[in-house]
Order: structure tokens, then sequence, then C-alpha cells
């Protein structure tokens, strides 16, 4: 069962002993804030940090916006791609905001992730929803197994959709879908916990809708407060999807 929680890499050096007490085995993404952050760290250091603190590493999330072809960006995720290996991570997951992506430059980024034997998940939550449709039939044009794409449960409540018209946004994307973000949002559109009672969604009843797909997802909790929360977050949504998944 791949649940795991986000971690900032900005809060890795504050909370090194709790992250390397609470999260030694349990699956996390690690997530850089800006691009900045990002391209100004050595390899060497990433990649030893998380070695350090991590034994189960389900993906790295850059800020890399894949809609410009450009040299920067493709040496950018040569970067992602070569700590994701070095970490045992499957995934690197970008953003973009455009859907009309370009043929050659997705076939470049096909042969650097297969090279190292990766999936590279699409971040939709600063596409445009008109556009969406777009990547999603340009996607199943490509070759099967490295493009997936990340569905954000929280911002497609901010968004107005209903659980089961996300029910059915989900299940048109199943083939591409590898990484769902469990996060939700208040009546005031303040991010709360998932599983909380204020929220927007139901989540338990929406878990419950697709727990027959969860053993093939990665299901991160994109909701970081602090890694003692973070951690009951993380057994309280572990236990729930348990109890869910023995039913079956």
């Amino acid at each position: 069962m791949n649940i795991g929680i986000r971690v900032p890499w900005r809060n890795l050096g504050k909370h090194l002993y709790a992250y390397r007490l609470l999260f030694d085995d349990a699956p996390v993404e690690v997530s850089f804030k800006d691009i900045n952050e990002f391209e100004n760290e050595y390899i060497v250091d990433i990649t030893s940090a998380l070695e350090d603190v991590f034994s189960n590493i389900l993906s790295l999330r850059i800020p890399i916006d894949v809609s410009h072809d450009s040299e920067r960006n493709f040496e950018l995720l040569e970067k992602a791609a070569y700590i994701a290996s070095e970490t045992l991570a499957e995934n690197v997951v970008v953003s973009t905001r455009r859907g009309d992506l370009k043929e050659t430059w997705l076939e470049k980024i096909h042969e650097l992730m297969s090279s190292y034997k990766l999936r590279l998940c699409f971040d939709l939550s600063q596409i445009p929803e008109c556009c969406e449709k777009d990547l999603f039939e340009t996607l199943k044009e490509m070759p099967r197994g490295v493009f997936k794409i990340c569905y954000n449960i929280g911002k497609k409540a901010l968004e107005g959709l209903s659980e089961e018209e996300i029910l059915q946004d989900m299940a048109s994307i199943l083939g591409l879908l590898q990484i769902i973000y469990l996060s939700n949002v208040d009546e005031n559109g303040l991010q709360v916990p998932p599983l909380s009672f204020n929220g927007r969604i139901n989540m338990a009843r929406l878990l419950e809708d697709i727990a027959e797909e969860i053993p093939s997802l990665c299901l991160i909790i994109d909701h970081s407060i602090s890694p003692e929360q973070d951690y009951r977050e993380l057994v309280r949504l572990r236990e729930f999807i348990l109890s869910l998944t023995e039913k079956e």
C-alpha cells in the first residue's frame, strides 16, 4: 500500500531528527518550493541528506514547468532523474502550464526518463482546466509506462467539483493516473487535513469508492504542518485505507 506524506525540502534541516525518527521507512514525496531552491543545491548534498533520513522515497517533486522546451529545463530534469535513481524513487513530479506540448520535446524527455527507468508525473495544479484534455490526448499517443498524471483532490474541490465529479474525473484518466494528492479545503477555501469533518470533500467516502484502485496508485498526503502532526495524519489514513482494502 503506497500511502505517504509530502516532505518539503526546506523543512528537512530544522526537523532532521523528527523526520528520521518518524519517517525512516514511511513512503515520502520530497518537494522543492521553487526552482532556485532545487537548482542551487548540489546533487551530492541532496542525495546524501535524503539517503541519511529516508529509506522509502516515492517521488521527487520539482517545480519545473515542462511546457517550455529549453536546455535549462532539460538539464534540471536530468538532475532530478539522477537524484531520483540514486535515492530509489520511482517518480519525478513536474508541472506544466500548457496542454499542447511539442511531440519532439516529449520524446526527448521520454528517452531521458526511460534511461533511468523512472515515471514522469505531470502535476496539473497550474494548468487551466480547459487545457487538461489536450494534455491527456497528447500523453495517450505516447508510449505507455513513462508519462503519468497526478490528481489533486483539494484543487478540484476549490474549482467547485463535487465528489461525484471528482470520481468521474479520475475514472477518465485511470490509465494515466499514478499519484493522487490527498488534500481538502473548508468552505472558506482554506486547506484542512484530508479526513477533516470540515472539508468540502467527504474523503472517507471518496476513498471507499476508489478502494479497488488504491493498490495500483500512490496516495500522497499533501498537507504538511509539522513532522509529528503529519505522522499522526499518515497513521490515521493508513489505518482507514487498510480497513477498506481488507473489506475487498
